[in-house]
């Protein structure tokens, strides 16, 4: 019989690990939650900045306020206020939570040359073609979004999400006509989200959606 070879989970694994046992565990252990959490690596800049937002965020489940203090909120706007190719994609989680306190517009391209970066989005991230712009609505969302347009169009269009990993979790198509659609968000993980919504022909939209339970 040939021997098992066991490896060490990635950190992508560790990191869902942990993000299973929020969503199957109840509000009385966030603190074993919290505690898995510090176990994570934390060596890159990106990865203290999601211990940190993930630690606050549970903090503020456990007390079941999002009072934060103002030197916790101090701390959320300085993660938002990085550029999101260096801080990761605690950026838009610190980002949706300071959303809370103020409406805040983010230069991602100033933010990333002040920290050395070039910031390059093409018309289809930006979603420059201003005939066909969409809202998603609320973000960060708790069980379900809302999107909702102002145009007139006959065309069928199609919206999916797709998480931090890249892994398209569900795809659905929509009329057009009806200037709105609403999608369950409850089963997904709290994160960072890319909703990318496409017309036949039409440059695509993509917007950043943060789930929070």
């Amino acid at each position: 019989m040939g021997r098992a070879v066991l490896t060490a989970p990635t950190k992508e694994e560790e990191l869902r690990n942990v993000m299973d046992g929020i969503n199957t565990l109840a509000s009385g252990n966030i603190d074993w939650i919290r505690y898995q959490y510090a176990l994570l690596p934390s060596t890159e800049v990106y990865e203290q900045n999601e211990r940190t937002i993930n630690d606050l965020y549970l903090e503020a489940r456990s007390n079941q306020s999002f009072d934060f203090s103002s030197s916790q909120i101090n701390t959320i706007r300085t993660i938002a206020c990085q550029c999101p190719l260096a801080g990761g994609n605690a950026v838009y989680l610190a980002r949706g939570l300071y959303a809370i306190f103020t409406d805040t517009t983010y230069d991602d391209r100033e933010l990333c040359l002040q920290a050395g970066i070039n910031y390059k989005r093409g018309d289809k991230q930006q979603g420059v073609n201003n005939e066909f712009q969409f809202k998603a609505y609320p973000n960060p969302a708790n069980t379900s979004v809302t999107i909702s347009w102002e145009f007139s169009s006959e065309e069928i269009a199609m919206y999916n999400i797709t998480n931090s990993l890249g892994q398209q979790l569900f795809t659905d198509y929509f009329k057009l006509t009806d200037k709105s659609v609403t999608f369950d968000t409850g089963n997904l993980m709290p994160g960072v989200y890319e909703l990318g919504i496409l017309i036949p022909g039409k440059p695509d939209n993509r917007i950043k959606l943060i789930i929070v339970h």
